[in-house]
């Protein structure tokens, strides 16, 4: 929701970070595992559970899991049943495109690296082939 937020260029906004954004475009998400996303919060199994299966890779503190749990279950009904209904599945791709003040995107792709053309846009490859070869070569070679 940021990211939106930032694209409608909201006075004074002089820059964006987005920890762990869900991506602009939606992926191909069936109703029964949005369904399944919706039931997610509403009990404290449930939210230990996909804190468990779905959210962390490293084990949260007692004290930080029994925070997110009382979070979670506190939160607006009609924000949590938003989230699967509409926000995953909305592509907000063509607005991220506007975002004009700096943005750090701090992601949890594991073995990822990030490499930023600047200047260039979504045909990249066409636009600047030499660097796009010269970003593939050094990815191969590290």
């Amino acid at each position: 929701m940021a990211a939106l937020v930032a694209a409608h260029r909201p006075a004074g906004l002089a820059g964006v970070i987005l920890v762990a954004p869900a991506p602009p475009k939606p992926a191909d998400i069936p109703a029964e595992v949005r369904q399944s996303m919706a039931q997610a919060y509403l009990s404290r199994d449930s939210v230990l559970a996909a804190i468990e299966q779905v959210l962390t890779v490293l084990p949260l503190s007692a004290e930080i899991r029994e925070q997110v749990v009382e979070d979670s279950l506190r939160g607006n009904p009609r924000a949590r049943d938003a989230w699967p209904a509409g926000v995953v599945v909305e592509d907000i791709s063509g607005d991220v495109g506007t975002i004009d003040v700096p943005v750090l995107v701090v992601a949890y792709l594991p073995r990822s690296r990030l490499e930023v053309l600047p200047g260039t846009g979504h045909f990249s490859p066409l636009e600047v082939p030499e660097a796009v070869a010269q970003v593939i070569r050094d990815f191969c070679v590290t």
